[in-house]
């Protein structure tokens, strides 16, 4: 859908501020991810009763949500540019990075919770397009883990707006099915090793594909890694994959590999 005068300040914004940035484990710009949630948010509303829902706040809330999380914006910034309103708004959607990670979502969502309605649409509609499709580089824990923390999203907002509601459980339970067909089809990566920077990670999908991760991570597990939404992820030639494969040693390629980089 178009982007209006109403919202046209906050798509110009959001969209430089992201304009560096790509979708976890793609080369998808990552401002279409705000794009998404806005044009889900709007279409929602456009089906309900006039009136029910401040459209306008809504959309431009959906186009900053992540602007404090993922970008140099700062609070102050926001609120002279767009309002104290939609400055409490993305504030609340922002996770706070001091807390232990299970405990980020919930604190968000308590504050959620004492925003405005429409907020907690954004919050929702984020996480509805986030359950679009299988993260590349995640795990089956994390993507079990992350359907975890949908539920909670679930719990915590659906007084908020139970239609809505009712669709980010319906996309949880097909991003359920995509888990497991993805898993009969053997396609999750076992990571193998972290390394000066480097993470490299076995491709059971194909059996023959070794990739390998440079950027910032955070591993907490060897078989888990988060990676930052700049990460660069390369190729390793076929034969060298197949030559890992056969001789059952990736740790000596990888030994290697970080050799001819010294």
């Amino acid at each position: 859908m178009e982007i209006t005068v109403e919202n046209m300040e906050a798509y110009l914004y959001a969209s430089d501020k992201h304009k560096s940035q790509k979708r976890s484990g793609t080369d998808i710009p990552y401002f279409n991810h705000c794009l998404n949630v806005r044009e889900f948010v709007l279409q929602f509303i456009e089906q309900q009763p006039n009136g029910a829902y401040d459209k306008v706040f809504a959309e431009n809330v959906a186009l900053l949500h992540d602007v404090l999380e993922d970008t140099n914006a700062t609070f102050g910034e926001i609120a002279k540019k767009f309002g104290s309103e939609i400055a409490d708004a993305v504030k609340a959607l922002t996770k706070n990075k001091q807390l232990d990670e299970d405990q980020q979502l919930l604190d968000s969502l308590q504050r959620i919770a004492k925003q405005r309605k429409e907020v907690a649409l954004v919050k929702m509609a984020d996480r509805i397009d986030n359950l679009s499709a299988l993260n590349p580089v995640w795990d089956k824990d994390r993507a079990i883990w992350y359907v975890n923390q949908s539920l909670l999203i679930v719990d915590k907002l659906q007084q908020k707006d139970e239609r809505m509601t009712n669709l980010l459980i319906d996309q949880i339970e097909k991003y359920m099915d995509k888990i497991h067909d993805f898993e009969q089809k053997g396609g999750y990566m076992n990571f193998l090793q972290a390394k000066q920077g480097y993470l490299f990670a076995y491709d059971t999908s194909t059996g023959t594909t070794l990739k390998f991760v440079k950027g910032k991570w955070s591993l907490s597990e060897i078989s888990y890694v988060e990676l930052s939404r700049d990460e660069d992820i390369m190729q390793i030639s076929q034969a060298d994959a197949k030559k890992i494969y056969k001789d059952e040693n990736p740790q000596k390629f990888i030994d290697e590999f970080i050799k001819s980089l010294e």
